[in-house]
Order: C-alpha cells, then structure tokens, then sequence
C-alpha cells in the first residue's frame, strides 16, 4: 500500500509533508516544554479518568484542615478575647479605656495583618484573620457600651456601623464572598449587642432596611444571592422579636411603613436590571418565603374585611408582575415561583374573604357547618381549576400546585368535615370530591397531554 502510494504521490510532495510534519513535532515538543509536561498529565488522566477526577474533588481532611478548623479556630479566639476581658475586670489589672483601647488596636492589627497572607496566595487564611480582627473590634465597641459605659450608644453604634461597611466595600474590592458574609452578620448583630431594653422601631427596622439595601447591592454587582436569604432571615427574626415584645396599636401606621418597604425590597429584587441569570436557588426560596411572610403579616396586622383585601392585594401584585416582565425574561427565579407566590396569597385571601362573610351569620351552629363547607369546596373548585389551567396552558408546575391543594382538601373532607359538618352535608361534601377526583383521574388517564411518553 505505502509503494502504490508513493508511487501516485510526486516526491516533491512527499519531502514537504514530511518536513511539515517535523516542524509540527519540533512545535509541540515546545509547548510540551513550556506547558511542564502537561500532555503527560493528560495521557495519564486520559488511560486513568476515575484518578483525575478524584484529583480535583477535596478530600475530607483537606476540608477539615482548611475549613473546619479555622471556623473552629475563629470561635476559640473571640471565646479567649472575652474571657481575657473577663478576667482582666475581676483582677482590675488595666482601666476600663485601657482594655477598651488595646481591644480596639489589636482587632485593626489583625485585620490589616492579613492583607500580606492575602497578597502572597493564601486567601482562605487571610479571610479568617479578618474574621477575628472583626470579631475583637464588636466585642470591644460593645465592652465600652454595655460593660464599661465609655461611649454612648450612638458612638458605639457608629462605629460597629463603620466596621461594618468597611468589611462590605473590602468584600466587593477584593470579590471576598467570605468577607461579606462577615459584614451582613456583624451587622445584624449590631442592633442586638447594643440593645438597652427600650423601644426604637424607627431606628431598629430603618438600619436593617439599610443594612438589607447593602446586601441586595452586593448580590446584585457579585451575584452573592445567598446574601439576601442571611439579610432576609435576620431581619425577619428581628422583626418577630420586636412583635412579640414592643408593638401597640398605635404604632400601626409605622410599622405598616416599614412592613412593606421590606416586602418590596425582596419581592422585587430578582426583577431589577443587575439580577441576571443562571436560576438561583438562593433567589427562588427567598421569594417563596417572602410571599408568605408577607402574607403572615398582612393576616397579622389587619382585621376583617381589610385582612382579606390586603391578602388580595398582594396576590394582584404578583400577577401584575408576571404579566409585567415574566420570570423567563432575564430573571434567576423559575417561571413558576411568581405564579406559586400569587396562587398563594389568593387561597390564603379568599379564605379569609369566606371568613368574613360568614361571620355575621346569627346562629351558632349554621356558620361552621356553612363555613366549613365553603372552605372544602374553595380548595376543591381551586385546585381542580388549577390543575384544568395546567392542562390547557402545558404547565407542569400548575398542575403540581392543584394536585397539592385536592390534596389539602382530600385531607379536610376525610378528618375536619367528618367531624363539622351534619350527615347531609357531609354526604354532599364527600360525593362532590369523589366526582371530581374521578374526573381528574379520568383526564390524566387518557393522558391527553401525553405525560407519560415525556416522563
């Protein structure tokens, strides 16, 4: 074969192949050279996969050395700062301004003793020297607070503030994930080191919707989303807290204010310009569980007709901003979520709505026989439509949240209205499920939409 070759082949033609092919070798035994024998490793992963790919997966001690330990670490050095407070009061070996300023000088020490660990690759540390320099520089500001009584209020407050915004502007300067968790978390824990036992709802929720503006602001330029669910959560633990244990009627319109600044600061956040995809996780259990905080404090704060109105509301909201600008268009939630959000806040709204209604109703037996009825054949006739809507439009998670909900009603009928409801009605109540559970069962039967061939 190779003598019929050359013998169709012009010599000519030969000699420059095969110089073209030498100087290809010469080529590639450069970049051998300069790659440091990278074709080797990839022979090697090539004949060995399952070697390369246990390569790049960190072990369990690797995680344990790096990780683990030095939030371990972290810990066990504010723990010891605190105690050496501690026993430098009960010794009275330095003055109060003394402690307060060697706290303050060696927490700014470390922290700027970690910026050399940074410049010379070795991140991961220097993050955790930060995290202690932050730590030393709190404990301090709130030691001259709380224990000392050396600065006011105010001035310790300003200066957890400044050491906050600080950790946040470095976080964004050297794309420092770490770091910003950092400032999120000392800010929210500013208001609590520095709680006196007296009421400030003006100045408590306008510095976390600042404090939660920021997070928002470094989610939206770092794609940090899991920020927002730490800003979110804290707030909203602040929040419970000061229900249980502040609020009065006449603080309604205040409180209001604030509610819904809130609300719409994170409702509306994966629709701004900077939210961009991929999906995120982060994003889409945050606006789930800000639906339904939503609706809790809507439910909360009002009564009556007003209670279900406002419910209503927010269920409009969401609609509108699905029509407005869908989930699919350049956004990190799903297409389901706003849908889920406002499906939602409408069966929580109409049900008050039932409630309502049947309130004013004079005997004492007829409005939760009525009431109870209505609530099962709400959820029923919701479900179903929801479902028939999944159908028609080709939406598999519409049709996910009706089968949810006749399960809600399954479990109503068979446990609350077996107890409620009179004999006649109970017997109206169970007929018309089964009817409609049978219906439905007969649609994905003759699989219309042919489900089961896209499973």
């Amino acid at each position: 074969m190779s003598d019929q070759l050359s013998n169709e082949v012009p010599v000519d033609s030969l000699s420059t192949l095969r110089e073209e092919v030498t100087q290809l070798r010469q080529r590639v035994a450069r970049l051998e050279a300069l790659l440091g024998g990278a074709p080797t490793t990839t022979q090697q992963g090539a004949s060995n996969p399952v070697s390369m790919t246990r390569s790049k997966e960190p072990s369990i001690e690797r995680t344990i050395g790096s990780q683990w330990l030095s939030k371990v670490g972290i810990l066990a050095v504010l723990v010891g700062v605190a105690l050496f407070l501690k026993l430098a009061i009960d010794n009275h070996w330095i003055g109060p301004a003394a402690r307060i300023g060697l706290g303050l000088a060696g927490g700014l020490v470390i922290f700027a003793g970690s910026e050399p660990f940074r410049r010379k690759g070795y991140p991961g540390f220097s993050c955790t020297l930060k995290g202690i320099g932050t730590g030393v520089l709190y404990l301090s500001l709130w030691a001259s607070f709380s224990l000392f009584h050396l600065l006011p209020g105010v001035v310790a407050g300003l200066g957890m503030i400044v050491v906050t915004v600080g950790n946040g502007l470095l976080a964004w300067r050297q794309n420092s994930q770490v770091l910003a968790v950092y400032a999120i978390v000392g800010g929210m824990l500013t208001p609590f080191l520095l709680s006196n036992a007296q009421h400030h709802e003006v100045a408590l929720f306008a510095y976390l919707l600042l404090l939660s503006g920021g997070a928002c602001v470094l989610a939206l330029t770092r794609v940090w989303n899991s920020l927002l669910l730490l800003a979110f959560s804290g707030s909203g633990l602040y929040a419970i807290v000061w229900a249980f244990f502040w609020y009065r009627a006449e603080e309604f319109s205040v409180t209001v204010m604030f509610a819904a600044a809130g609300f719409l600061l994170f409702a509306l956040i994966p629709f701004l310009p900077g939210s961009k995809p991929p999906r995120s996780t982060s994003q889409t259990a945050l606006s789930i569980a800000n639906a339904i905080g939503g609706v809790v404090l809507a439910s909360a704060l009002y009564t009556g007709l007003t209670q279900a109105l406002v419910v209503l509301g927010i269920a409009a909201f969401y609609y509108v901003l699905m029509r407005v600008r869908p989930a699919s268009e350049g956004s990190p939630l799903p297409g389901w979520t706003v849908a889920l959000n406002g499906n939602v806040a409408l069966l929580v709204g109409i049900t008050l709505l039932i409630h309502w209604l049947w309130r004013g109703s004079v005997t004492a037996s007829g409005p939760q026989t009525g009431e109870q009825l209505s609530y099962s054949f709400w959820f029923m006739g919701f479900g179903a439509s929801l479902v028939i809507l999944g159908f028609w439009r080709h939406r598999a998670a519409l049709r996910w949240q009706g089968l949810v909900l006749l399960l809600l009603s399954i479990t109503k009928v068979f446990v609350v209205d077996m107890e409620f409801l009179q004999a006649g009605l109970r017997v109206f109540s169970f007929l018309a499920l089964g009817l409609l559970l049978l219906v439905i069962s007969f649609v994905y039967q003759r699989d219309w939409l042919r489900l089961r061939s896209k499973s």
